[in-house]
C-alpha cells in the first residue's frame, strides 16, 4: 500500500489551502453570503457609467429636441414682432416663419403654437385668420387668367379683388397692405411720366413728393427703405428727362441730380460707367454700320461665287468684324 512522504503530504496541504482562500480570503463565507456578493457585484457591472450614459441618452435627446423646438418657437415669435412693428406684409412674415419649420413637422401646427404664447392676442388672432385663409386664396388664384393684353392695373385690381373676397379686407391689409401700397405708387407714377411734359422741373419733383406721400400712407418707412436713395433718383431722374431731347440740357440735369444723391467719388464713378457706356454704345454702332457694309458688299458678288464659296468668305470677313470691334 502507497503512502505519501513527507513532502508529498506537504504540497497536498498547501494545495487545499489555496483553494480555500482563493473561495474565500477571509475566514469561512457561507452560500449566503457569497450569493449576496455575487449579485452585488454584477449590479455594479450593469450600472458602469458607460451603461448609465446610455440608459440616459433617449431622455437627453428628448430634452436637446425640445429645447431646439422651444428656440425655433422664440424664432418665431421673434418674425412676429417684427411683423407687427412694420405692418402690411404679414405674407412675407408667414414665408419666413415656415423657415424654421423642419422637412417633417406640422409647420402649420408649429405656427400656431409660436401664435398661441404670443403677447399680443389680437394681432396672434390677426395671423392666425391669415395663415388659415391664405390656402384658400392660393387655391382660387390656379384658377385665374388673364391676358397680358389687359392693362397692368386692371390685372392687379382683378388680383386684388379675390383677395379681398377669399380672405377679407383686414387680412388682405395685413397680408399685403405694402405690395398694394407700392404698386399704387407704381401706377401712378406712369400716370405723372405721361404729364410730365406740361410741368416744370419743380413741379415734377413737388407732384412725385405728393405721390409718395400719399401712395405710401402708413406704410412710409417701410417703402421709403424699399425704394432707397437709387430709386429715388431713378425716378427722378426719368421724370427730370422726360421730353428732354438736347443732349448738354439731360447731361447737366443728370449730374446735378447726381450730385444732390451722391458724395463726389461716388459721381465720379458714375461718370466713369457713362463714358464707358458711351465708347460700348459707339462700337456697337461702328460695328453694325460695318456688318451692314459688308453685306452689301456680299450681295454684290453673290452671283460670281458658289454658294459655298460665298458662305465661307462671309463668314470669314464677318469673323474678322467681331475680333476688330470686340477684340
Amino acid at each position: 500500500m502507497y503512502r505519501p512522504g513527507i513532502r508529498t503530504a506537504l504540497l497536498l496541504t498547501v494545495a487545499v489551502a489555496a483553494l480555500i482562500f482563493m473561495a474565500s480570503p477571509v475566514g469561512n463565507v457561507n452560500p449566503k453570503t457569497l450569493s449576496s456578493s455575487t449579485l452585488t457585484s454584477d449590479t455594479a457591472r450593469a450600472n458602469s457609467p458607460l451603461e448609465l450614459a446610455d440608459e440616459a441618452l433617449p431622455d437627453e435627446a428628448a430634452m436637446g429636441i425640445l429645447a431646439r423646438r422651444t428656440a425655433r418657437v422664440e424664432a418665431m415669435q421673434y418674425l412676429l414682432a417684427a411683423a407687427q412693428a412694420q405692418p402690411g406684409n404679414l405674407a412675407m412674415t408667414l414665408q419666413q416663419l415656415r423657415q424654421h419649420c423642419l422637412p417633417d413637422e406640422d409647420c402649420d401646427a408649429l405656427i400656431r403654437l409660436a401664435l398661441a404664447g404670443y403677447p399680443d392676442a389680437e394681432f396672434a388672432a390677426l395671423a392666425e385668420q391669415a395663415l388659415t385663409r391664405l390656402p384658400l386664396y392660393e387655391l382660387a388664384m390656379q384658377d385665374v387668367v388673364m391676358s397680358m393684353s389687359t392693362p397692368p392695373r386692371e390685372r392687379y385690381d382683378a388680383i386684388h379683388a379675390l383677395r379681398e373676397q377669399t380672405l377679407g379686407r383686414d387680412v388682405t391689409e395685413a397680408l399685403f397692405g405694402q405690395e398694394a401700397a407700392w404698386a399704387e405708387y407704381q401706377f401712378r407714377y406712369g400716370d405723372l411720366m405721361e404729364a410730365a411734359d406740361a410741368l416744370s422741373a419743380a413741379d415734377r419733383i413737388a407732384a412725385l413728393n405728393a405721390l409718395r406721400d400719399s401712395s405710401f400712407g402708413d406704410y412710409a418707412d417701410a417703402l421709403q427703405q424699399v425704394e432707397g436713395i437709387d430709386g429715388r433718383y431713378q425716378r427722378e431722374l426719368a421724370l427730370l428727362l422726360a421730353g428732354i431731347d438736347d443732349a448738354s440740357t439731360r447731361a447737366q440735369i443728370t449730374r446735378d441730380l447726381r450730385q444732390h444723391y451722391y458724395p463726389a467719388d461716388v459721381v465720379a464713378q458714375l461718370e466713369q460707367r457713362d463714358r464707358q457706356q458711351q465708347l460700348n454704345d459707339q462700337r456697337v454702332l461702328d460695328y453694325q454700320q460695318a456688318v451692314a457694309a459688308l453685306q452689301q458688299d456680299m450681295a454684290a458678288v453673290r452671283e460670281t461665287l458658289s454658294d459655298q464659296a460665298w458662305q465661307q468668305q462671309y463668314e470669314q470677313a464677318l469673323s474678322q468684324l467681331r475680333v476688330q470691334y470686340f477684340p
